[in-house]
């Protein structure tokens, strides 16, 4: 969890500077109606628009930073075996844990 806190952290900061510079404001998302919340406080306050935010940018607040392998550090080394994600439907949250549903494999 610490580090999709820590990536969706950075990724609401940059959001906010691309809707301040390049986004009217009647045009702004959830995030500005909310006041671009930290992490912590959109898990704890918004849980569904936490959830959301991970679905809509999956790509770089899932795959990249919470996924930690040789393969995705771009040092693509002999993996045998694993668990391949190919696409994710649906997040929830339980407890502490962030559960993805979707596709994926085992290899």
């Amino acid at each position: 969890m610490d580090k999709c806190i820590n990536a969706i952290d950075e990724f609401i900061c940059d959001y906010k500077l691309d809707d301040e510079a390049y986004v009217p404001e009647e045009e702004r998302e959830f995030l500005f109606d909310i006041n671009y919340p930290s992490a912590k406080e959109l898990l704890k306050n918004h849980p569904n628009y936490f959830c959301k935010l991970l679905l809509d940018y999956q790509d770089s607040l899932i795959n990249v930073p919470y996924i930690d392998t040789p393969y995705f550090e771009g040092r693509r080394k002999n993996i045998l075996h694993g668990f391949a994600i190919n696409k994710i439907d649906e997040i929830e949250i339980e407890g502490d844990q962030i559960v993805l549903k979707g596709i994926g494999y085992y290899f």
